[in-house]
């Protein structure tokens, strides 16, 4: 009896091709980003590890003699693995108004290509329908996870950047104090940030400025190499800085518009491209170092759908889309975040 829902299955998957190209997202430029780049892999729980410390070192001459006590240079965190999901449901009556069966007829077909085209064709577009649907779904729920702090759906949801970029508060396992700290000033904090910590700054619903995104900027990158990349924010303050950018050297990223992300604007004289996410939180920037940030997914669970089957207690037929991922962060001061930002 199950012969026909298989059959279902394989002609859904076959309308929307490879399930982790059509989950790109389309609305989120920070879920595409780290989409594209994300990193597969297994075991758990997911570590982080963290170098805070150097090793001893430096200039000799002749017998000098050398220091040569081992320094603990790592410290090493941990993050579990989260699970999303989204349903793919057929109730009965859509079956019956559309391609007037119920379920017991459905089921009693025993090859779904001896129908009329007509009506075989009717079932698949039904079931391709809800396919298109819950993929639009699952974007959704990926889209608001990344902005996260893991505390949604009691602990269940993605430890996004709302806990990766916080000032305070422990991640991965570490607390923020755990490492120690800089020994110089945050252009932010104009205090000596902690190692273990998003360089953030609430602007006490202050307009956002260029000068305040710019001591985000040099805070997260110190003048090197490894800098901010993106910068997330609401619509309504892109739309201010993309003002106070003009007369400034400013660019489109070409490759993020050729995918549909055409609302962009490249800082030049920083390198970070700045972008509209309508999932970020409102009054709420963030600036992210893609060195440091990824989302990993599980291999054995990437885009899984589950096939369509009957359950017992429902007239419907139901599946599963089924995802393990998360989001992780290695240095969490290459990151930063302003809140209480109005544009």
């Amino acid at each position: 009896m199950a012969a026909v829902l298989d059959q279902i299955t394989i002609a859904t998957l076959a309308m929307h091709g490879d399930l982790n190209t059509a989950v790109l997202s389309r609305d989120s430029a920070a879920l595409r980003i780290l989409q594209d780049q994300a990193i597969e892999a297994t075991g758990s729980p997911l570590k982080v590890k963290v170098r805070y410390k150097r090793n001893n070192g430096g200039f000799y001459a002749g017998f000098d003699q050398f220091n040569t006590t081992r320094v603990e240079q790592f410290a090493e965190g941990t993050l579990e693995w989260k699970n999303v999901y989204v349903n793919v449901t057929i109730d009965e009556d859509s079956l019956v108004e559309n391609a007037a069966m119920n379920i017991k007829d459905l089921m009693a077909i025993n090859d779904i290509r001896k129908l009329p085209s007509r009506d075989r064709n009717t079932i698949f577009n039904l079931f391709g329908e809800e396919m298109a649907g819950a993929l639009d779904d699952i974007r959704k729920l990926m889209g608001d996870g990344i902005y996260s702090d893991g505390t949604g759906s009691g602990g269940k949801e993605i430890t996004g950047l709302g806990a990766a970029v916080d000032s305070t508060g422990t991640y991965a396992g570490i607390a923020y104090t755990e490492l120690g700290q800089f020994d110089y000033a945050g252009f932010l904090s104009s205090s000596n940030d902690y190692i273990w910590a998003g360089r953030e700054k609430d602007l006490s619903s202050a307009s956002i400025t260029l000068d305040e995104l710019a001591n985000g900027l040099n805070d997260a990158n110190q003048g090197g190499a490894d800098s901010v990349d993106c910068i997330f924010c609401p619509l309504d303050i892109y739309s201010s800085l993309e003002l106070q950018l003009e007369g400034q050297r400013t660019r489109v990223n070409a490759d993020m518009a050729d995918i549909g992300f055409r609302q962009n604007i490249e800082w030049v004289s920083f390198g970070a491209t700045i972008y509209p996410d309508p999932y970020c939180p409102a009054n709420t920037v963030f600036g992210i170092n893609k060195n440091h940030t990824h989302m990993y997914i599980h291999p054995a669970l990437n885009m899984d759908f589950s096939g369509f089957k009957e359950p017992t207690d429902q007239a419907a037929i139901t599946g599963q889309l089924k995802m393990k991922c998360q989001l992780l962060c290695d240095d969490r001061a290459k990151n930063f975040k302003l809140t209480s930002v109005n544009p």
